[in-house]
């Protein structure tokens, strides 16, 4: 496909590095497949590529390009954000021998900040009030993280005692609906109280991603108090009782109001530069075949 932006002839290789970095980012974030949605990245690679020339032409017509001495100190700031030279090439898969051409999108992202700043103006602090708006609409945003705490029971047989574990994990299952007292059956029927490995049944509080998946599924579907079935991971089978629930909870804004006012700002910036963008646009002559 032909891309021509304001009389500029588009590298067609652009458009095509651009679609695989769309289609691999979407790919990876929405689970599809290869192939079931590349019209859409495709035209999404297209909208990238035209918003990112329109804002770098203007950028040369209105911006001179920034010093040599600016365009270091920038890249030396990027290398060691991201913990030095080595590392930075590692990160983006770069080597030294491209140094030149990463100096050159440096160069580029300075003159198309410098182009915005003026264009955009200054950016005014927010209202208490633009911030509550904010932190109300978007509370799901600032949400604590939800917690479970639950007691542990864990059998790992050898292969040819798994069905006598899983039956022992029954029979201890029934005594817990029964009211059996937890930390004496843990003692005698857990292996991880058998080898040291834990001195409690208490497992203590647990957030999603700090546990087994299977455990982790298990206890977040629990309700307080409930005991689970006898269920089986790589290291064993488990079974588990829920003993205190911590659901996810908005902070209160006082205690992430800079939090919030650095996601107003930026959402702030977004919308503007994207009004900033469309106005480009209203008036660019861009042409496709």
């Amino acid at each position: 496909m032909s891309l021509i932006i304001n009389g500029e002839t588009i590298d067609e290789d652009l458009v095509r590095r651009e679609f695989e970095a769309v289609k691999n980012d979407e790919a990876s974030r929405r689970h599809v497949s290869c192939c079931e949605k590349d019209d859409e990245f495709r035209a999404k690679a297209v909208e990238n590529v035209i918003q990112r020339v329109l804002l770098l032409q203007e950028a040369e017509r209105t911006t001179a390009a920034p010093a040599a001495e600016e365009v270091d100190g920038a890249l030396r700031a990027l290398k060691e954000r991201h913990g030095g030279e080595e590392k930075f090439y590692a990160a983006f898969n770069l080597t030294r021998e491209q140094e030149p051409e990463i100096r050159r999108d440096v160069e580029t992202n300075l003159r198309v900040e410098k182009m915005l700043a003026t264009a955009l103006g200054a950016e005014d602090e927010p209202t208490s009030a633009e911030l509550e708006g904010h932190y109300r609409a978007h509370l799901e945003r600032y949400l604590t993280v939800e917690r479970v705490r639950f007691s542990h029971f864990v059998k790992q047989p050898p292969p040819e005692e798994r069905g006598k574990a899983f039956k022992e994990l029954r029979e201890v299952r029934e005594k817990l609906l029964g009211g059996g007292e937890i930390e004496a059956l843990w003692k005698a029927h857990s292996d991880t109280a058998r080898s040291g490995e834990s001195s409690s049944a208490d497992a203590g509080w647990i957030a999603p991603g700090e546990i087994l998946p299977e455990i982790e599924a298990v206890a977040f579907s629990l309700r307080e108090g409930e005991v689970s079935p006898v269920f089986a991971s790589m290291y064993g089978y488990h079974l588990i009782r829920v003993t205190e629930r911590r659901p996810a909870r908005p902070h209160p804004l006082e205690e992430i109001r800079e939090r919030v006012r650095e996601d107003f700002l930026n959402e702030r910036r977004r919308s503007r530069v994207q009004a900033f963008l469309d106005a480009l646009r209203a008036r660019a002559t861009i042409q496709r075949d």
